[in-house]
């Protein structure tokens, strides 16, 4: 896996740009081992982003791997503490990607 590609909505076009908050890609539990955290950016338009996020690698040739995704606000100020965005679908790419 060489990176992430995600289509979120929500925000704030003023803020278009600005971190919303971030996902955590944790590795053997929600808790695990820390492997990147993907920011999700305000959309321009204030209704939907498209991002991709290449992962480090830590990831990519490390062998099969429970992923785990946290959703997090960044505690930024005028960015949410709850109601973060909503995550319109995310797609895992290259070497390696399976589903089970």
């Amino acid at each position: 896996m060489t990176a992430v590609d995600l289509r979120v909505s929500g925000g704030s076009a003023a803020l278009a740009g600005t971190v919303r908050a971030n996902i955590e890609v944790r590795l053997g539990s929600p808790t695990g081992t820390l492997a990147a955290t993907l920011p999700v950016l305000n959309a321009p338009n204030g209704n939907y982003n498209t991002q991709r996020v290449a992962l480090p690698a830590s990831l990519t040739g490390a062998g099969a791997q429970q992923v785990y995704l946290v959703f997090r606000a960044t505690g930024a100020a005028g960015q949410p503490t709850g109601n973060l965005f909503n995550l319109n679908w995310m797609s895992f790419v290259g070497q390696g990607v399976t589903t089970p």
